[in-house]
């Protein structure tokens, strides 16, 4: 267990000081799907489990930069918004790729 938090804290770190806007929304939507699959579901829906500014927070961003890039997913047929505390998964590997993690 200690081993996978401090992946996930060396994974967050570089996903902080390195990767573009859309790279940082992409790679949290893609640690969230996965912790969803953790769990054992089956379904590419995803719960939000934070506001956007809340997510800006956490990714270093503004709030305005996440909704942008949350609507270029979208646009994009990566996700589909449930609602504003659902999203759904469309396309992982395109997900995935948009990312731009070495370790996905």
């Amino acid at each position: 267990m200690a081993e996978l938090e401090l992946d996930e804290a060396h994974e967050q770190s570089v996903m902080l000081g390195r990767k573009s806007a859309r790279e940082k929304v992409a790679a949290f939507v893609w640690m969230l799907a996965e912790h969803c699959e953790c769990r054992g579901g089956q379904d590419t829906a995803i719960e939000l489990p934070m506001t956007r500014g809340d997510i800006a927070d956490y990714l270093g961003l503004t709030t305005e930069t996440v909704s942008r890039e949350m609507t270029y997913l979208r646009e994009r047929g990566l996700i589909t918004m449930q609602n504003s505390g659902m999203l759904r998964v469309q396309n992982m590997i395109g997900l995935i790729e948009l990312a731009g993690s070495e370790d996905m």
